[in-house]
């Protein structure tokens, strides 16, 4: 059976709309609906996870009402629409149901943000039968592009969209036949506004994206790699101010943790004198933004808390959730005060200058003529030798912090791997860090939990002083921190398992060959 798309064709520039519609009607038994002014926001996250996922999300907003229509991008096959009396920003605001559940898989934690604005003036007819029934939609639109960054209109111009309805192919054909001589669009109105807009949806994503070859030299490399985390840093910092939501300040601080390591891991490529400046002033960065994302993360893992305890204390937690909430925001507004002082202004200021440094003349230092290659390799597998001593050295009687101490070093091995993917093969490469992740995610589960039983303690103890008759509210909590604790036993554990997968001969067999070259 044949399927039939909607299709959209370009009208010309001095073709009244009007005119080509009295046309239509002379040549078809269309019928006419008041035409409307709509306004079209296609929303997405920072990231366009929407866009990276082949989906579009346009609200159409028309008469106080909202309806939301998620299609794929390349040929406008419906996912799925829903009504909505206000826009929600996050997906936990959406109405339950399968729209929210596969939308959830998509944005997680990220707020949905107005990427696009379009005014359309549109003119409706539909097609009738002889039974009265609808056969065929028109819409003859003419489109205005708005730019909130300049506040400027761009007009898209006119077009003519129609849609079939199912099971009515034939008078579909015929008013296609019909309008042979018009030049069908050749983008959507969503790709035509990213192009006026000149907005690349690929280089707002927080991934590293950098592509080095094995015989540039490790100065050179290195750099880039550092210039792409500074351009995480800094695209992430507008939505950190605003508070938009918890991943800007994540994706800030990942970038904070990873120029840190490559400042301390990768050595003698630089001159120490501007190295020791940067190493001091980058921790302090990433240590005045670590309580704000401590209280994120209990607020994001609230509602599991909550889950975890019987039914009838789950409403005694409610004290602790405000006082989280209320010192977040004390925390965001010191982190702002960060962001304003002169120290991070002029620290992004003179890291840039030395990113765009270009090399000195004077003798370099030992490594930096190096082929990054050779950098790259015997830092990884340096790395990748101490992971192996410091898990193999671990019992069931080893100090806590001993698995600490091996969650950073694979930390560190993992963002040296990342930095340099380029170099190997893609798929070994991404198989020997999906196997180190799982061993980090053991590892990091087990200080995670830590961390939250501790930290909900204190929180506890100041509820109490807070408020001495919230003796509920300190029980809930100590059940809470109860299971917290024995999850953090369960995750000890379970290291065991996954240190040996990580450590099997056959993983050591890989990191010796893609890393151990002669």
């Amino acid at each position: 059976m044949m399927r039939t798309e909607s299709q959209q064709f370009t009208l010309l520039k001095q073709q009244p709309l009007v005119g080509f519609k009295n046309k239509l009607k002379k040549e078809f038994a269309l019928v006419e609906e008041p035409p409307k002014t709509i306004q079209r926001i296609f929303y997405d996250s920072f990231d366009w996870r929407v866009f990276e996922s082949s989906g579009i999300l346009e609200a159409e907003i028309h008469g106080g009402s909202t309806l939301l229509s998620w299609s794929q991008r390349e040929d406008g096959q419906s996912l799925g629409s829903i009504g909505l009396n206000t826009m929600p920003q996050f997906v936990w605001d959406f109405p339950i149901g399968p729209f929210r559940d596969r939308l959830e898989s998509i944005l997680e934690a990220r707020v949905l943000l107005p990427q696009i604005t379009i005014k359309s003036h549109i003119h409706s007819l539909k097609l009738l039968n002889k039974d009265k029934k609808t056969v065929l939609r028109l819409f003859l639109e003419e489109n205005t592009l708005l730019d909130p960054r300049l506040q400027q209109e761009y007009s898209l111009g006119k077009c003519l969209r129609m849609i079939p309805v199912r099971g009515y192919k034939k008078p579909y054909l015929q008013v296609l036949s019909a309008l042979s001589n018009l030049k069908k669009r050749d983008q959507s109105l969503f790709d035509e506004a990213l192009k006026r807009l000149d907005i690349h949806p690929k280089k707002f994503s927080s991934k590293l994206a950098v592509s080095i070859t094995p015989d540039l030299n490790a100065e050179t490399a290195t750099k880039r790699v550092y210039t792409d985390l500074f351009r995480v840093l800094k695209q992430n910092e507008t939505g950190l101010r605003e508070d938009w939501d918890s991943e800007f300040l994540h994706d800030f601080r990942v970038s904070i943790r990873r120029i840190r390591s490559g400042l301390g891991q990768i050595k003698k490529v630089f001159p120490p004198q501007p190295l020791a400046r940067f190493k001091k002033d980058f921790a302090w960065l990433g240590q005045m933004a670590n309580p704000l994302r401590d209280l994120d993360v209990y607020l994001l893992n609230f509602d599991g808390y909550r889950a975890r305890l019987p039914e009838e204390r789950q409403k005694d937690l409610a004290p602790l959730y405000e006082l989280l909430r209320k010192q977040k925001q004390v925390e965001h507004q010191k982190l702002v005060k960060i962001l304003d002082s002169s120290r991070y202004r002029r620290l992004l200021k003179d890291w840039e200058h030395f990113l765009k440094d270009k090399p000195s003349q004077k003798e370099p230092p030992k490594n930096a003529r190096l082929p990054i290659s050779k950098i790259a390799n015997e830092h990884i597998f340096q790395l990748y030798q101490k992971v192996l001593h410091q898990g193999q050295a671990i019992r069931s009687d080893t100090p806590e912090e001993a698995l600490h101490d091996l969650r950073k070093t694979c930390k560190k091995l993992r963002y040296l791997m990342e930095f340099f993917q380029s170099l190997y093969p893609k798929k070994e490469i991404k198989t020997l860090i999906q196997i180190l992740k799982r061993l980090q995610e053991n590892l990091g589960d087990f200080h995670d939990f830590y961390l939250q039983w501790s930290s909900l303690g204190q929180f506890g103890t100041q509820l109490s002083l807070i408020d001495p008759a919230s003796s509920n509210t300190f029980i809930a909590v100590g059940m809470l921190i109860e299971d917290l604790k024995n999850r953090q036993n369960q995750a000890r554990l379970a290291f065991g398992s996954c240190f040996k997968e990580f450590a099997s001969s056959e993983h050591q067999k890989r990191f010796k060959r893609l890393f151990l070259k002669q």
